[in-house]
């Protein structure tokens, strides 16, 4: 499975939901950092779906960019942190699977 997380994952705790889910389909690096933060700041975990290898590999930067400025004391360490990062064709299959155990 294609997935990735920030280190150190941790669960927002002051979410307006349970599950943000931000599904990237042809934004450019500039929405898909207001992906990062809308699902980052909204959810108790925020999911991002890109819906191609190329958008998945472009967050996969965009995420160790950001990892990079906190190691840096550039910005906060502790935000970002209950992000998961996840191919859509993986959560599609992981939803069928789940559908499937309980049938």
């Amino acid at each position: 499975m294609n997935s990735k997380n920030f280190q150190d994952f941790t669960y927002n705790k002051n979410p307006r939901c349970m599950i943000a889910i931000e599904i990237e389909t042809s934004g450019s690096r500039k929405h898909m950092i207001g992906d990062l933060v809308n699902a980052s700041i909204l959810g108790k975990i925020g999911l991002i779906v890109p819906t191609n290898d190329e958008k998945y590999k472009a967050f996969v930067k965009i995420m160790k960019y950001l990892e990079f400025a906190q190691e840096n004391d550039k910005m906060s360490n502790n935000v970002f942190k209950n992000i998961v990062l996840i191919k859509s064709d993986d959560l599609i299959n992981l939803l069928e699977s789940h559908n499937e155990m309980n049938s």
